[in-house]
């Protein structure tokens, strides 16, 4: 059942203020475990998820709370800031509500994540945020499990969730409790506990994208580890049932002749391209497959597909710039704290070749992470300038800076 828009904002603005004025990061908490609430509100005129609603709230809160030493969440800001620059254009060559409201949507996912994770990262708070997230994930992975147990181990939709989602969720929480941050500061039997339901709900999901943009996450980390680990060899072991289960499944269905998945993808994808040969330069515009008069009348499965149909040559130039900025950003961070924002990042993209990419909460785990990594790692420099000593600083604050 919709929700009206004005209760349920009047109602979380009340909880907001409460909270915040008792603490104001634990507002800003809530979003990295709000990513699991993706019921919609609103009603046909202003479809909102929960998620995006608490990570609007966390994100206006995070703003002000950015300070001055945060010299790398900034610089990646400034990413965020340089790609949506890019992608207003499109905007502005096509402007109506739905192509308006879709860019300020992906400023929130991208640039908003990144505040709250960094505000958290600089305050040494994230690792219970994510702690709490892993928690309910788990909870809902053995919920997955039970459901397609029940249903003849087919596709798990727990709470009426879209498998992929599900899928994706899990897979994030797997590649948490794999690569274990210093900051998450959970025991290893609850990792490993959490490594195992969340293994086994991923499969419940059944989302082929989820397996394979886990598997190429973890390959990511352990390059910019250098080196691979026991942990690595371990994560290896259990992710390759989990790719040959989504290649076998693959293989099959690609050898069926009715109406699937793969022929779904294959034809929103060659709509999408039609659509960008149409105006190659800057696409249709934003969530043009809303209009009545598009040739595709749905997001096209892919997002590169999606990127040119929408936005052209100049929204792909645009998400190159954020993809790569981003990761060559990450990548200058001592491996510890860059490998799992570049995981996650490189993960999304991956899974994106196989299903939507600007949805909510899927794309807001990856940037959140992004931010917690640089929050972080500003936190650590500080750290390191206040024990360094006087003649000493300025180089530090050097390094800061590269």
């Amino acid at each position: 059942m919709d929700l009206p828009l004005y209760l349920v904002i009047a109602a979380i603005g009340f909880l907001g203020i409460a909270v915040a004025l008792v603490d104001p990061l634990l507002v800003v908490m809530l979003a990295v475990p709000g990513v699991l609430f993706v019921q919609r509100i609103g009603g046909a005129n202003l479809n909102l998820s929960i998620s995006d609603l608490l990570t609007t709230a966390a994100a206006i809160i995070a703003l002000p709370l950015l300070r001055a030493d945060m010299r790398t969440t900034t610089r990646l800001l400034g990413i965020a800031v340089v790609f949506e620059a890019i992608l207003l254009l499109t905007v502005v060559v096509h402007p109506n509500s739905k192509s308006g409201f879709e860019w300020a949507h992906r400023l929130v996912l991208v640039a908003g994540s990144i505040a709250i994770g960094g505000v958290l990262g600089r305050a040494r708070r994230a690792g219970q945020a994510v702690t709490v997230f892993l928690v309910l994930t788990t909870a809902l992975a053995v919920v997955a499990i039970g459901a397609s147990v029940a249903h003849g181990f087919a596709p798990a939709r727990p709470f009426g969730m879209q498998k992929n989602f599900v899928g994706a969720m899990t897979a994030s929480a797997v590649l948490i409790a794999f690569l274990a941050p210093a900051w998450l500061q959970v025991r290893r039997r609850d990792l490993k506990a959490i490594i195992v339901l969340c293994s086994v709900g991923l499969l419940a999901s059944q989302s082929r994208g989820a397996m394979v943009a886990l598997a190429a996450a973890l390959l990511v980390a352990e390059i910019r580890k250098g080196r691979v680990s026991r942990r690595g060899i371990i994560a290896i072991a259990v992710v390759t049932p989990l790719v040959v289960f989504a290649f076998v499944s693959l293989r099959n269905e690609s050898g069926q002749h009715h109406i699937n998945s793969l022929t779904y993808r294959a034809d929103y994808s060659a709509l999408a391209y039609r659509e960008w040969h149409m105006s190659p330069v800057f696409g249709q515009g934003l969530r043009f497959f809303t209009q009545p008069d598009a040739i595709l009348q749905s997001d096209a499965h892919n997002v590169i597909a999606t990127t040119l149909a929408e936005s052209g040559l100049v929204g792909a130039a645009a998400l190159a710039l954020l993809i790569g900025l981003t990761l060559l950003a990450l990548w200058r961070l001592p491996p510890e704290t860059g490998a799992i924002a570049i995981a996650f990042v490189a993960g999304r993209f991956v899974h994106g070749q196989f299903d939507i990419y600007w949805v909510a909460a899927t794309t807001t785990l990856p940037w959140l992470m992004v931010g917690i990594a640089c929050g972080t790692a500003d936190a650590d420099l500080a750290d390191e300038e206040a024990v360094a000593p006087a003649p000493h600083r300025s180089s530090v604050a050097r390094l800061g800076r590269r």
